[in-house]
């Protein structure tokens, strides 16, 4: 909570943004997750665009940089990652690097976390796997932030590893996926919210000067006022479901279309019907999600939830050309959302995740085209289609569909 009182107030939105005002009213008393108006946005539609722009501005840290990932792997774009680090840290940088005990298993172990100690890097391992079985080991550090200078921030659906970026070759041929980065006083949230994950992770436990202040500069630079953004999160344990209820406000808003992207989509009841009833009042809801698996049980699930989505109407694109783990929710050119959220269970109920609300700001006609040109990329899901899949991806799915939330 001490990281938190040097996030500003939420701008005032009821004049300026009657239309929305009521998500940042909810979005403020919920997660204490202000709108900006001073802040600007960029988006990156691949990782190629985005890691030479990424290291450019680790190069350029005066200050600290703050590094949180689900996934960190010592692969050749970690190694290039590494040595800016390595250099910043020379320079006197302040460099925290924190990721997840499970989804950095090659990077959680004691070695290589003594080993980023003797490069002056510090560094943290949220919930790191241990042979004695707890809940919350469900409950993952998922989300993506970086922070540079308390100034810059980035968040998306990049990982840390070469399959993020395409360096060399992976196994589905091209990944897809998108980030944004933003300039301006909504990094605060941002800075905020790894201060928080830094706090929580125990490993290694350590006494450490919380004097917070340093991290929150005040911003002297000018940044454009057009639309909003407001960044927020979500965890295992707020009981508020803020990324699913931000979803369900997208959708009852529409007004003529509403484009998804998500590499899952094992929903509950609840989503799925309020994705159904957008189509059936007229709403050209579309969703695009990979032709191959990357996880085959998760895949065979997901499977059975397209079946009923298509039945309803909804448009279903299976990407083509490789892996899309880009995760998108854009509606009526007005309004869209980019983070680490998956449409899953646990992305939606178990994992710590964060997100970018973005609101009539012109990057939003990017994002659009992306998607667009995205479809491009793609076959338009049909019934017949479902009926082809293999017998097993059928049964499968219809027999872990029931243990779904577990998944």
């Amino acid at each position: 909570l001490q990281t938190w009182k040097f996030v500003p107030k939420s701008a005032e939105t009821k004049t300026s943004f009657p239309e929305i005002s009521d998500l940042a009213f909810y979005l403020y008393k919920s997660g204490n997750f202000p709108a900006y108006t001073d802040s600007d946005v960029e988006y990156f539609s691949c990782g190629e665009d985005f890691f030479p722009d990424f290291m450019q501005e680790l190069k350029s840290a005066k200050e600290f940089i703050f590094l949180e990932f689900f996934i960190i792997t010592p692969d050749d774009s970690w190694q290039e990652i590494l040595e800016v680090l390595k250099q910043k840290v020379s320079e006197g940088v302040e460099v925290r690097v924190l990721y997840d005990g499970i989804g950095s298993v090659l990077a959680s172990t004691k070695i290589y976390h003594k080993y980023l100690a003797s490069l002056e890097i510090k560094s943290k391992i949220y919930m790191p796997l241990t042979p004695v079985f707890n809940l919350q080991q469900n409950n993952r550090d998922h989300r993506k932030i970086a922070v540079i200078d308390g100034k810059i921030s980035y968040t998306g659906g990049l990982n840390l590893a070469n399959e993020y970026f395409n360096f060399g070759q992976n196994k589905f041929s091209y990944w897809k996926d998108s980030a944004v980065k933003i300039r301006g006083n909504a990094t605060k949230t941002y800075t905020a919210l790894f201060l928080q994950m830094w706090n929580l992770a125990k490993f290694p436990e350590k006494k450490e000067n919380k004097s917070y202040e340093k991290f929150f500069p005040s911003m002297q630079e000018k940044h454009c006022s057009e639309g909003l953004l407001i960044p927020y999160a979500d965890n295992a344990y707020n009981e508020k479901d803020i990324a699913e209820n931000i979803c369900f406000y997208i959708l009852s808003k529409a007004t003529q279309n509403v484009c998804i992207t998500t590499p899952y989509i094992i929903i509950d009841n609840q989503l799925k019907s309020a994705l159904i009833f957008a189509a059936s009042r007229g709403i050209n809801v579309s969703l695009i999600v990979p032709s191959k698996p990357d996880h085959f049980l998760t895949f065979c699930i997901g499977k059975t939830f397209l079946k009923t989505l298509v039945e309803n109407g909804v448009h279903v694109y299976l990407y083509l050309p490789g892996f899309i783990h880009s995760k998108l929710f854009t509606s009526d050119g007005k309004i869209a959302t980019v983070g680490s959220i998956n449409l899953d269970y646990r992305s939606l109920f178990h994992h710590f995740e964060d997100g970018l609300l973005i609101y009539k700001k012109s990057v939003i006609e990017k994002i659009q085209r992306d998607i667009e040109l995205t479809k491009l990329s793609c076959k338009e899901m049909t019934l017949d289609d479902y009926k082809k899949l293999p017998l097993i991806v059928k049964m499968l799915g219809r027999i872990f569909r029931i243990f779904a939330p577990l998944v």
